[in-house]
């Protein structure tokens, strides 16, 4: 067991780009309104969501107006004066605090989200300052969707005036990493990571997750003393998301090197009647393909099959699963890092109609999946790391089955889309899954099992190619493909990532002059535009042009925005995320 210490001051910043939060804990807070009527909205720690986090210290008590702002993202949205008074507002917390406190001087927020399955769920809300804001903070609450109706109502008859206190303290903090190391044959590790730094109450997001991986690690502790031989050794790890990763991964660049693969538990055990989730594999992404999501999804998939059965006969599986894109969010993501190279795989229940709300609770947890998804996450790990080159060649098998079954899935939905866009998207996609099934051979210790990977790989993604094409032409005779406009975005620049982190697409925005910062806003929280910033950011490798990554992108998914991958594009060269490298290349 170790621990890792790395400091949390608002100031200090990690791979270039990511920068620490503060220390900030909350022992008391209280919200209700005043006048017309006297209505209790909530007292901290009762409710546990209710303080904002990072919300400023306001022992003494704030008695303001409340103004609706609607989002309060947009200049538009303040025409009333907002000046010491309480904001009600459904943005994202600190771009509501930049607009209404910082620029406008209210007192603070009183945030909610509009969320229709569970009216009651009070949400969470962070403001992440730096050292250098913590002085300029308001206090902040949050409410829920019902209550902050009830105050639109109210506010319709008359002015509405609420008082709310908060007893809080910001400190230089420390984020601690628990490292917990089962040796192997070889010193190379598969690493199995969960984050548990969310605020109470997070039974799902993410004690489901820590406490699940606590488990593995006493399970293969057990198997190990009962005689069980691994090759490769295996890591436990415990962090807080992201921060606690990117400081681990500056310190411990040495450590890093000989992790051989990386599976994240996030969201991992909730009923799913009651939450209304799926148990998703993260799949492959386009900028690091590895074979792990495959071999992850058919773990699981077995894990589940002996719960098929009743009285001999096959009915409906369990539990819902699901091998989806790829999607960062999670600490898998920083691994995925192509600059890393690392095989990575998350499993991940999602959607959670109480994520990251006071309804977040232990009762909606199930053992039952929790079981299945630690069951299913230490066969594959036990997968890579006794992996013998029989057991490699095998695997390539499997995973080339998983992909095949997945890019039939996948074309349905291409060619629903128009012939232009499958003709442009499938060879992608076969590239992507050849690829990810050619990652194996990185196991191999003898050639011979390398190239049986290789060939498996290479067949793979004939059959792949041949089946998109001969499924557009036949479609085509019968006219049943539709023609579409592809878009595009012609910037023949080559750039290349300036940052060793994960993209930070807030430090983007708030580097920004104003217009182009409103502008980029705008698409994002008004006209709903898809970026998929966070994906995009890891293509950047100096070897392509824009207009080559925005079509890869465009492949893997449909809906990113053209306009605003371009404004993304500026933004983070004029913020120093990218870089030019010259004119296009080859």
């Amino acid at each position: 067991m170790a621990l890792h210490e790395f400091p949390a001051d608002g100031r200090r910043v990690y791979l270039g780009g990511w920068r620490a939060p503060m220390g900030w804990e909350a022992t008391r807070g209280e919200l209700r309104v005043v006048r017309p009527e006297e209505v209790e909205l909530g007292r901290y720690p009762d409710v546990p969501t209710l303080v904002v986090a990072h919300s400023a210290p306001r022992p003494e008590g704030v008695e303001a107006e409340l103004v609706d702002v609607g989002t309060g993202v947009l200049d538009e949205e303040y025409g009333a004066d907002v000046e010491g008074k309480f904001v009600l507002a459904s943005g994202p917390a600190r771009v509501v605090h930049e607009k209404a406190v910082a620029e406008r001087g209210a007192a603070g927020l009183v945030l909610y989200r509009e969320l229709l399955d569970a009216p009651d769920a009070v949400p969470y809300a962070a403001l992440w300052p730096s050292a250098d804001e913590v002085g300029r903070l308001g206090v902040a609450f949050s409410i829920s969707y019902r209550q902050a109706l009830r105050l639109k109502s109210m506010l319709r008859r008359g002015p509405v005036v609420l008082r709310g206190s908060v007893e809080s303290r910001f400190f230089a903090g420390r984020l601690e990493v628990v490292e917990a190391t089962l040796p192997g044959e070889a010193d190379e590790y598969v690493l199995f990571i969960a984050h548990l730094c969310h605020p109470r109450p997070g039974a799902h997001d993410n004690a489901s997750g820590s406490g699940l991986l606590l488990e593995l690690a006493r399970a293969a502790r057990e198997l190990a003393e009962g005689g069980a031989k691994l090759a490769l050794g295996l890591k436990f790890m415990w962090v807080p998301e992201f921060s606690g990763t990117v400081a681990y991964l500056e310190a411990r660049e040495d450590a890093i090197r000989r992790v051989r693969a990386v599976l994240n538990l996030d969201m991992v055990g909730a009923s799913q009647e009651r939450t209304g989730g799926v148990i998703t594999v993260v799949g492959i992404s386009p900028f690091n393909p590895t074979f792990l999501p495959l071999l992850a999804y058919h773990t699981l998939r077995e894990c589940l099959r002996p719960l098929e059965h009743y009285g001999g006969r096959r009915v409906l599986p369990p539990l819902k699963l699901s091998l989806v894109p790829y999607a960062g969010g999670s600490d898998h993501h920083v691994f995925a890092d192509p600059q890393l190279g690392v095989p990575v795989a998350a499993f991940i229940e999602w959607p959670d109609r109480y994520y990251h709300t006071s309804m977040d609770v232990a009762d909606n947890l199930d053992p039952g999946v929790l079981r299945s998804v630690g069951a299913a996450a230490l066969a594959a790990a036990a997968c890579v790391a006794s992996a013998n080159d029989a057991l490699v060649v095998e695997s390539a098998h499997v995973c080339a089955c998983v992909a095949e079954e997945y890019f039939s899935a996948r074309l349905v939905e291409l060619l629903k889309s128009g012939r232009e866009y499958a003709n442009l998207a499938y060879p992608k996609l076969a590239g992507w899954l050849a690829d990810s099934v050619m990652s194996l051979a990185r196991l191999a210790r003898g050639r011979e099992a390398g190239e049986a990977v290789r060939r498996v790989a290479e067949e793979l993604g004939g059959r792949l190619e041949r089946r998109a094409e001969a499924a557009v032409r036949d479609l085509g005779r019968v006219g049943s493909l539709k023609s579409v406009r592809l878009k595009r975005v012609d910037d023949p620049r080559v750039l290349r990532r300036a940052r060793r982190c994960p993209l930070r697409l807030s430090d983007v925005i708030a580097r920004l002059p104003r217009e182009k910062r409103e502008a980029l806003r705008r698409l994002i929280y008004v006209k709903k535009r898809r970026l998929e910033a966070d994906i995009a950011y890891y293509l950047f490798d100096g070897r392509r042009s824009v207009q080559q990554i925005f079509e890869e992108l465009y492949a893997f998914r449909e809906d990113v925005d053209a306009e605003g991958f371009k404004a993304l594009v500026d933004a983070m060269l004029e913020t120093g995320w990218l870089e030019e490298v010259g004119g296009a290349r080859g």
